[in-house]
């Protein structure tokens, strides 16, 4: 008896030797097709890394404050910055006897900013502003009698 093998289409007996297969008529010379995922696995990857990119944006979204007051108040003695975000409103508070000295920077950018630089090293900013305020500085060390540092950085190397 001749030696026969099975077609992968239909599952036919057919004769070692034929090209094809008599009954549904299969190329045997044709190479097997693989399966081939690179594709299914790209889409899967694109969509994760499209996820990242959505939630890293929401979160940034999110901790970016809608409103943002700051008060420098002789009556309390102190600086409160409140800020209302998505979550809900925030508020931090800073007293005068905690501030070491004010700075008031001129940015090479062009932006000038006031900040208050507590005795631990911290510093937070009071106010921010496109056009000089070294008024404004001058008003705010004179009310929490500290010495006020200017800091030009409009200077190159």
């Amino acid at each position: 008896m001749a030696a026969t093998k099975e077609c992968p289409s239909c599952g036919e007996e057919v004769p070692e030797s034929a090209k094809r297969c008599k009954s549904c008529f299969h190329d045997f010379d044709e190479p097997a097709k693989s399966t081939n995922w690179a594709g299914p696995i790209a889409l899967l990857v694109s969509l994760a890394a499209m996820m990242v990119v959505a939630v890293v944006t929401l979160l940034w979204i999110v901790s970016q404050p809608q409103e943002q007051k700051i008060l420098v108040d002789e009556g309390s003695q102190s600086i409160i910055w409140t800020a209302t975000y998505v979550t809900g409103p925030s508020t931090d508070r800073l007293e005068f006897k905690d501030i070491s000295r004010l700075e008031y920077v001129a940015h090479a950018s062009g932006g000038y900013e006031i900040a208050a630089v507590t005795h631990d090293g911290g510093r937070k900013i009071i106010q921010e502003s496109t056009s000089p305020i070294n008024g404004e500085a001058k008003k705010y060390a004179a009310m929490m009698d500290r010495p006020l540092q200017e800091i030009d950085n409009t200077r190159g190397f």
